[in-house]
């Protein structure tokens, strides 16, 4: 996204020179950052549930508790595509 987003910046001088142009620019890349450490967070924290779950004594307390194995998070087919930033 951010490689579109220069380019678009390229083809017009004034709008790379704009202060709001870099701040957008640099939240863009913090929230793509953010994202990309939640999926990682999640699936850490899915794979150590997982291990878990399948260890003794949590096996005997699984169903008590009523937790079981979860997923890992992939993205849906089509949200794997950046969104575009038009202006």
């Amino acid at each position: 996204a951010l490689g579109r987003l220069i380019a678009v910046a390229e083809a017009y001088p004034d709008l790379k020179a704009s202060s709001n142009f870099l701040d957008l620019q640099r939240q863009l890349g913090e929230i793509e950052n953010q994202l990309a450490f939640a999926r990682q967070y999640y699936n850490d924290s899915v794979a150590s549930l997982n291990g878990l779950t399948q260890t003794i004594p949590w096996m005997f307390i699984n169903g008590i508790a009523g937790v079981a194995s979860r997923e890992f998070y992939d993205a849906p087919d089509g949200h794997a595509t950046v969104p575009q930033v038009r202006f």
